[in-house]
């Protein structure tokens, strides 16, 4: 048996992708001032990857390789980056596009044009195969009623299983009422039609796990199980809006559409959490949450003003200063313990 795997996911929470964003790019610069290394990047730290909606824009650009393949092109501030100076506009409407869709009611709330647009100058037309590292983004396919994982093994030896990055994440991040859904094709030309996996898994650690083992076992023909594995799974806080019995006792669908997805996403993630914890409750170590709460900014997934942009990076920081030691701790383990591997290949699957 190899030494214990290593897993980084990263949930879903639309522009609070920022608080993990913020928290990795620390990690990676003191990673970085560790080592003495100013080319170390995240992902040569961990085995395998997962990512949901915002989280997977996240995982892959840790992941998206640079000319030589070996290393990532982009930093972790360079992935921050992206929520810093595009969040404003990818959530950004006009009062025209306000009235058409009736604060999401008639149509999605956001053109997806703009998100298209930064997936595409970041990730051009490169395949899912390309990326570095075993990965997994999650997404639901509506026309099959059916959960859609993006694998890179996968994608490695099964044109059915590859698509661009670019589509890979806006399938994932495609939240209903939101934007619309992702209509894509993959490497053979068969479309599908999805929408955020956030709607199954916004905190997608357990589906991480488990695939992993899964990935593992098959690939090795070795039998893995979950203590053979460690999980590192970075939230994006909770909305802190409730609603009570009075508010929402004479909802109907109109009512409800709007809250409904919120919900939905903390329930999943709540439930998540509570299924690791227990599956970890025996393996002392092996399972870290980081995750952040909000004091100063608002929780809404598109509240992505400048203001509330600045709050999200404050509370990341937050975060960061009160449990410096505890991360310091992590990052000393994760130097002492990196993987010795190369970039994946087809003859890893």
């Amino acid at each position: 048996m190899t030494a214990r795997r290593k897993i980084l996911s990263i949930d879903g929470g639309g522009i609070r992708g920022i608080l993990p964003a913020t928290i990795l790019a620390y990690i990676e610069k003191r990673l970085q001032e560790k080592t003495k290394n100013p080319h170390t990047r995240l992902q040569e730290y961990f085995d395998f990857f997962s990512g949901t909606s915002t989280g997977a824009i996240l995982i892959s650009t840790y992941l998206y390789p640079s000319r030589s393949s070996a290393s990532s092109k982009y930093t972790a501030q360079d992935a921050l980056n992206i929520y810093l100076k595009c969040g404003s506009s990818i959530f950004e409407r006009s009062w025209v596009d306000k009235l058409r869709s009736l604060g999401g009611l008639w149509k999605e709330r956001y053109d997806a044009g703009p998100l298209e647009k930064y997936l595409k100058l970041f990730f051009k037309d490169t395949s899912l195969k390309n990326l570095l590292q075993p990965c997994l983004l999650t997404s639901y396919d509506i026309e099959k009623k059916s959960y859609h994982f993006f694998k890179t093994y996968a994608a490695l030896v099964s044109p059915k299983d590859n698509f661009t990055v670019q589509d890979a994440c806006r399938a994932s991040s495609a939240a209903p009422t939101f934007f619309s859904p992702a209509h894509i094709l993959n490497e053979m030309g068969t479309s599908f039609t999805l929408v955020d996996g956030a709607v199954l898994a916004n905190n997608p650690g357990l589906c991480a796990l488990t695939e992993a083992i899964d990935y593992y076992s098959t690939a090795e023909h070795t039998k893995y199980n979950i203590v053979d594995f460690e999980l590192y799974s970075f939230g994006t806080a909770k909305n802190q809006q409730t609603y009570t019995y009075d508010q929402v006792k004479e909802w109907g669908g109109i009512g409800w559409l709007l809250p409904i997805l919120d919900i939905m996403m903390s329930g999943v993630s709540e439930v998540s959490e509570r299924q690791l914890n227990i599956l970890y409750s025996a393996s002392d170590g092996l399972y870290h949450r980081i995750q952040p709460s909000l004091s100063e900014a608002i929780g809404d997934m598109d509240a992505a003003t400048p203001e509330n942009i600045q709050a999200l990076q404050n509370d990341a920081w937050s975060y960061i200063h009160s449990n410096s030691a505890y991360l310091e701790d992590l990052m000393d383990h994760w130097i002492a313990t990196k993987p010795k591997r190369s970039p994946l290949t087809a003859s890893m699957v």
